[in-house]
Protein backbone atom coordinates (compact mmCIF):
# COMPACT_ATOMS: atom_id res chain seq x y z
CA UNK A 1 0.00 0.00 0.00
CA UNK A 2 0.95 3.24 -0.99
CA UNK A 3 0.45 6.47 1.11
CA UNK A 4 1.41 9.75 -0.91
CA UNK A 5 0.36 13.31 -1.16
CA UNK A 6 -2.60 14.35 -3.37
CA UNK A 7 -2.48 15.71 -6.76
CA UNK A 8 -4.63 16.93 -8.85
CA UNK A 9 -5.02 14.28 -11.06
CA UNK A 10 -6.78 12.09 -8.55
CA UNK A 11 -10.03 14.78 -7.60
CA UNK A 12 -12.14 12.44 -9.42
CA UNK A 13 -11.04 9.38 -7.78
CA UNK A 14 -11.20 11.29 -4.53
CA UNK A 15 -14.63 12.96 -4.86
CA UNK A 16 -16.10 9.24 -5.90
CA UNK A 17 -14.98 8.65 -2.48
CA UNK A 18 -17.15 10.72 -0.34
CA UNK A 19 -19.93 13.05 -0.62
CA UNK A 20 -18.64 15.80 1.85
CA UNK A 21 -16.77 16.78 -1.73
CA UNK A 22 -19.77 16.81 -4.25
CA UNK A 23 -16.95 18.05 -6.97
CA UNK A 24 -13.97 18.61 -7.83
CA UNK A 25 -13.66 22.49 -7.16
CA UNK A 26 -13.46 22.13 -3.18
CA UNK A 27 -10.37 19.25 -3.57
CA UNK A 28 -8.82 22.45 -5.97
CA UNK A 29 -8.66 24.60 -3.03
CA UNK A 30 -7.24 22.03 -0.20
CA UNK A 31 -4.53 20.82 -2.99
CA UNK A 32 -3.51 24.56 -3.46
CA UNK A 33 -3.97 25.80 0.50
CA UNK A 34 -0.36 25.72 2.08
CA UNK A 35 -1.45 24.75 5.23
CA UNK A 36 -3.70 21.65 4.34
CA UNK A 37 -2.43 18.27 3.33
CA UNK A 38 -4.21 15.09 1.77
CA UNK A 39 -2.92 11.97 1.83
CA UNK A 40 -4.43 9.32 -0.58
CA UNK A 41 -3.59 5.15 -0.19
CA UNK A 42 -3.08 3.45 -3.19
CA UNK A 43 -3.39 0.00 -3.61
CA UNK A 44 -0.95 -2.34 -5.97
CA UNK A 45 -3.61 -1.62 -8.78
CA UNK A 46 -3.30 1.74 -8.67
CA UNK A 47 -7.27 2.47 -7.30
CA UNK A 48 -7.33 5.02 -4.71
CA UNK A 49 -8.73 2.79 -1.30
CA UNK A 50 -8.90 5.67 1.21
CA UNK A 51 -7.61 9.35 2.01
CA UNK A 52 -7.16 11.34 5.17
CA UNK A 53 -7.85 15.16 4.84
CA UNK A 54 -6.52 17.82 7.32
CA UNK A 55 -4.37 20.68 8.19
CA UNK A 56 -1.82 22.69 10.71
CA UNK A 57 -2.42 25.81 12.23
CA UNK A 58 -0.27 28.05 14.59
CA UNK A 59 -1.31 28.85 18.54
CA UNK A 60 -2.40 32.24 17.82
CA UNK A 61 -5.34 30.66 15.08
CA UNK A 62 -6.50 28.24 17.74
CA UNK A 63 -6.66 30.52 20.74
CA UNK A 64 -8.64 32.86 18.62
CA UNK A 65 -10.66 29.70 17.51
CA UNK A 66 -11.26 28.65 20.89
CA UNK A 67 -10.70 31.27 23.10
CA UNK A 68 -10.40 30.70 26.60
CA UNK A 69 -11.12 26.77 26.24
CA UNK A 70 -8.05 26.45 24.02
CA UNK A 71 -5.63 25.36 27.13
CA UNK A 72 -2.91 23.54 25.52
CA UNK A 73 -3.70 23.68 22.45
CA UNK A 74 -3.17 27.68 22.65
CA UNK A 75 0.87 27.20 22.91
CA UNK A 76 1.29 24.61 20.13
CA UNK A 77 1.15 24.63 16.74
CA UNK A 78 -1.75 22.38 15.71
CA UNK A 79 -2.18 19.14 13.35
CA UNK A 80 -5.92 18.55 12.98
CA UNK A 81 -7.46 15.36 11.11
CA UNK A 82 -10.56 16.69 9.74
CA UNK A 83 -11.44 13.65 8.05
CA UNK A 84 -10.13 9.95 7.23
CA UNK A 85 -11.80 7.74 5.18
CA UNK A 86 -11.28 4.04 3.81
CA UNK A 87 -13.34 2.04 1.77
CA UNK A 88 -15.56 0.27 3.39
CA UNK A 89 -13.98 -3.00 0.98
CA UNK A 90 -10.23 -2.28 2.32
CA UNK A 91 -11.13 -1.45 6.16
CA UNK A 92 -9.14 -3.72 9.02
CA UNK A 93 -6.23 -4.06 6.90
CA UNK A 94 -4.41 -1.31 8.86
CA UNK A 95 -4.46 1.29 5.74
CA UNK A 96 -6.40 3.74 8.20
CA UNK A 97 -3.52 3.55 10.85
CA UNK A 98 -0.57 4.08 7.59
CA UNK A 99 -2.77 7.19 7.17
CA UNK A 100 -2.84 8.63 10.27
CA UNK A 101 1.04 7.74 10.58
CA UNK A 102 1.38 10.09 7.38
CA UNK A 103 -0.62 12.84 8.95
CA UNK A 104 1.60 12.97 11.72
CA UNK A 105 4.83 12.54 9.57
CA UNK A 106 3.45 15.64 7.79
CA UNK A 107 2.56 17.44 10.83
CA UNK A 108 6.01 17.20 11.97
CA UNK A 109 7.81 18.04 9.03
CA UNK A 110 5.46 21.30 9.52
CA UNK A 111 6.36 22.00 13.40
CA UNK A 112 3.67 20.35 14.59
CA UNK A 113 3.75 19.29 18.33
CA UNK A 114 0.63 18.48 18.90
CA UNK A 115 -2.07 16.36 16.42
CA UNK A 116 -6.10 16.54 17.14
CA UNK A 117 -9.05 14.22 15.53
CA UNK A 118 -11.94 13.26 16.66
CA UNK A 119 -15.08 11.08 14.84
CA UNK A 120 -16.87 7.73 15.78
CA UNK A 121 -13.63 5.01 15.93
CA UNK A 122 -12.44 5.90 20.05
CA UNK A 123 -11.03 2.74 19.96
CA UNK A 124 -8.99 3.09 16.86
CA UNK A 125 -7.50 6.31 17.54
CA UNK A 126 -6.54 5.16 21.01
CA UNK A 127 -4.86 1.99 19.94
CA UNK A 128 -2.82 4.79 17.92
CA UNK A 129 -1.75 6.55 20.95
CA UNK A 130 -4.74 9.51 20.94
CA UNK A 131 -6.11 10.57 24.69
CA UNK A 132 -9.08 12.06 24.79
CA UNK A 133 -9.17 15.84 25.89
CA UNK A 134 -12.68 16.79 27.20
CA UNK A 135 -15.23 17.68 24.33
CA UNK A 136 -12.51 18.71 21.89
CA UNK A 137 -11.69 15.08 20.73
CA UNK A 138 -8.70 13.66 20.80
CA UNK A 139 -5.03 14.85 20.63
CA UNK A 140 -1.55 13.24 20.50
CA UNK A 141 1.82 14.90 21.62
CA UNK A 142 3.95 14.07 18.76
Amino acid sequence: MLIRLARHTDRKRLSELTASWPGTSLCDSFLEHPHFCILVAVAANGAIVGYAAGHDTDPAQVRESLGTASGVYGQHRVALLDEIMVRPSHERRGIGALLVRSFEDWARQRGCSLATLGGPRPGFYKKLGYERVGDLGFWKVL
